[in-house]
C-alpha cells in the first residue's frame, strides 16, 4: 500500500468511527440528543464524498448492529443470513444519499445535505425514527412539531455546506443556532405557565420492570387508565402512548413522548 492510499484509508477511518462515537453518544440517553448537532459538523468537516460517506455509515452502523438479534428473535432463530444482510443494506441505503455532500461549493453542499436528509426522512428511501439526526429537533426546536424538523433540516444543511474550519464558517455555525437558543427560552417559559403544550399529554408509562406475566399486564394496564382519568378534563387534546407501553420505557420512547 502506497502512502497515499494509506493515508486515505486512516482518514477514511478517522471519519467511521467519529461518526460511530457520535451514534453511540448520541443515543445514549435522550437528553444526549442533543449531540446530534455534530452530525451536520462531521459533514462540513468531509472534504470528499467518500469521507462523508464514511462518516454517515459509521453513524448508521453502529446502531444497527442490534438489528440481527432482534430479527432472529422475530423469526424465532431462522434466516441467519438475512438478518446479518439487513444492516449492512439498511445503512448503506442510509448512507448513500450523503454522497451529494462533501464536495464543491457551500451551496452545493447544503443543497445536497438538504436532499440527503429529505430522502431519508421521506418515504419510500426513509426510515422515520430510525437514528434519524433529526431527532435532535426535538432539542432544538421543542414543541414545534413539523415546522421543528424543517427547521432543523435547514439548520443542518446550512452547517453541512460551511467551512467551519474558518473564522467565518465558524460564526455562521454558532449564528445558524441562534434560533433554536430563543424558541428554547420560549419554551422553558411556557412551560412554566403550562405543563403541556398544544394541548399534548404524554403519559409516563415507566411502572417497574416487566415480568410479562398476566397479573403483571392487569397491574400496569389499571395504572396506566389511572393516570388518563387523572387528567380528563385539563382540555388535552391528543394524549401519547409508547409502542413499548407494558414495557420499560427506552430512550426512543422517552423522545416520541416530548411534548
Amino acid at each position: 500500500m502506497t502512502t497515499s492510499r494509506r493515508a486515505e484509508a486512516i482518514t477514511l477511518g478517522v471519519r467511521f468511527l467519529a461518526g460511530a462515537a457520535l451514534s453511540a453518544m448520541a443515543w445514549l440517553h435522550v437528553g444526549n440528543l442533543a449531540l446530534l448537532i455534530l452530525f451536520p459538523v462531521g459533514l462540513a468537516m468531509a472534504t470528499r464524498r467518500r469521507e462523508a460517506f464514511a462518516f454517515v455509515f459509521g453513524y448508521f452502523s453502529f446502531n444497527s448492529a442490534e438489528i440481527p438479534s432482534i430479527m432472529l428473535r422475530f423469526f424465532d432463530g431462522e434466516w441467519v443470513t438475512l438478518a446479518v444482510l439487513a444492516p449492512i443494506v439498511l445503512t448503506v441505503i442510509l448512507s448513500a444519499p450523503f454522497l451529494l455532500t462533501g464536495k464543491g461549493s457551500a451551496l452545493k453542499r447544503s443543497t445536497g445535505a438538504l436532499l440527503a436528509f429529505l430522502l431519508i426522512t421521506l418515504p419510500g428511501i426513509g426510515f422515520v425514527g430510525w437514528l434519524n439526526p433529526l431527532f435532535a429537533a426535538a432539542m432544538l426546536y421543542p414543541s414545534l412539531g413539523a415546522i421543528g424538523i424543517g427547521l432543523c433540516i435547514i439548520t443542518f444543511s446550512f452547517i453541512a455546506g460551511q467551512n467551519i474550519t474558518t473564522r467565518r464558517g465558524a460564526g455562521l455555525l454558532l449564528l445558524s443556532l441562534a434560533p433554536a437558543l430563543f424558541i428554547n427560552v420560549w419554551a422553558v417559559a411556557q412551560l412554566k405557565e403550562r405543563p403541556a403544550i398544544f394541548g399534548v399529554y404524554a403519559i409516563n408509562t415507566d411502572l417497574g420492570k416487566p415480568s410479562g406475566t398476566p397479573e403483571y399486564r392487569e397491574i400496569v394496564t389499571a395504572e396506566i387508565a389511572r393516570r388518563v382519568e387523572a387528567h380528563t378534563g385539563e382540555g388535552f387534546d391528543l394524549v401519547i402512548f409508547p409502542e413499548s407501553i407494558l414495557h420499560d420505557v427506552s430512550a426512543v420512547d422517552e423522545v416520541m413522548l416530548m411534548p
